[in-house]
């Protein structure tokens, strides 16, 4: 589509997808499971013993939240390094394989923009792997073979770790065959990490899952704002070299971030996203 009817094509199609995605939204999402009218009584009983009540009680009770505990949280702190180093570098990657900056292909006199399938090829992989990380990781909990915790850190760890081996591959094999390869392989190791940890605010502090979430996510995007220019001034020649340099740099936070998360993450419902009416639950899951 690009190439026929030029890069802006792009961004109004994405823009028209987003809106009418938004519209649905509104009209589907509701604030409370017991406020959606479609949800079976069963279903609803289930939420509320896993989130807690939602009542206006409840809500208030929240909002008693001692919110000044959670920058110290280490279990977030987890999440959201976790969160960043994973935005940064997919928005690299997705930029490398888009071709909207000057990307590997001038060093390996490739043009991913003329090869279609195989600039999309990383995010098919992503996908399907994606369609069965998330139930293989609930399998794993619900057959108790791992705790919460040990799931969370499982999925999330060994995918940096993977996906920290196959960049440092990729400043070995900087050919065509090879880059895409070992890109695919990233990119769709990737799709484990998301069964990890995001979901992982649902494990810490149910009742404020969607508020942390937010705050993470917004904090995760400033990395991913930043590092094109990084990558911009790395590779001012485009050569070879400069783009090792890049791929060392990729490795060493994806391994900088997989045993952050393994040393602070956790499964268990912290301390400061418990209140007096969810006081007699019994937590989820042993750190």
């Amino acid at each position: 589509m690009t190439g026929v009817l030029g890069f802006k094509s792009r961004s109004g199609v994405l823009s028209v997808v987003g809106l009418i995605w938004f519209i649905i939204w509104i009209y589907v999402v509701k604030e409370g499971p017991e406020m959606d009218p479609k949800i079976s009584p069963q279903e609803l009983e289930y939420l509320q013993n896993i989130l807690g009540q939602t009542d206006k009680a409840s809500k208030c009770a929240r909002a008693q939240t001692k919110l000044t505990e959670q920058p110290t949280s280490k279990a977030l702190k987890g999440i959201e390094v976790h969160q960043s180093l994973l935005h940064r570098l997919f928005y690299k990657v997705s930029l490398k394989g888009q071709g909207r900056t000057d990307n590997t292909s001038h060093a390996l006199e490739f043009n991913l923009k003329k090869a279609g399938f195989m600039s999309a090829l990383p995010y098919l992989v992503m996908a399907i792997v994606l369609s069965f990380s998330g139930q293989l990781a609930d399998y794993l909990i619900t057959n108790k073979y791992l705790n919460t915790s040990q799931a969370r850190k499982l999925f999330t760890c060994s995918a940096f770790m993977g996906q920290a081996v196959f960049m440092l591959m990729t400043c070995f094999l900087l050919t065509p065959t090879g880059a895409v390869s070992c890109l695919t392989a990233a990119v769709g190791l990737g799709a484990f990490a998301w069964s990890g940890f995001s979901v992982n605010h649902l494990d810490i502090a149910p009742q404020h899952a969607s508020v942390l979430m937010g705050l993470s996510n917004t904090m995760a995007t400033l990395p991913g704002i930043i590092s094109p220019s990084i990558t911009g001034i790395l590779v001012q020649n485009k050569t070879v070299d400069e783009w090792r340099v890049v791929f060392y740099m990729a490795s060493s936070i994806y391994l900088f971030g997989a045993l952050f998360y393994g040393a602070f993450s956790s499964g268990q419902i912290q301390p400061w996203a418990e209140h007096k009416i969810n006081q007699d639950r019994t937590k989820i899951d042993d750190k």
